[in-house]
């Protein structure tokens, strides 16, 4: 990858990650363009959701490789880490959530 290429794709991700308002968005985004990955990674419980769920969402953000995301991970202030923590557990819950629901309606 060039390096200007990839420096974009840092810079854009710590964009995303840094700003809750966007970050939502685009977590919550992922979870309707991306149904199959999202059920798939949500519901293993044995990897790093949260973590999955930031970089689809850097991806979706603006194509950001996951080395990029990894990379602007380490570049956020602790406070911003936690932020884009919490919405990750939030968005992930939200998803669990509906899919009680569904699965409830599904039932009767």
């Amino acid at each position: 990858m060039k390096p200007e290429l990839e420096e974009r794709m840092i810079e854009d991700a710590i964009q995303l990650l840094s700003n809750s308002d966007k970050c939502l968005a685009f977590m919550e985004r992922v979870t309707i363009t991306m149904p199959i990955a999202t059920l798939v990674n949500l519901t293993n419980l044995g990897c790093n959701r949260k973590a999955w769920i930031g970089q689809a969402s850097c991806f979706e953000y603006a194509g950001c490789v996951d080395l990029a995301t990894r990379i602007a991970w380490w570049k956020l202030e602790p406070q911003q880490q936690n932020e884009a923590n919490e919405i990750a557990k939030l968005v992930i819950n939200e998803w669990e959530q509906q899919c009680l629901n569904k699965q409830l309606v599904l039932m009767f």
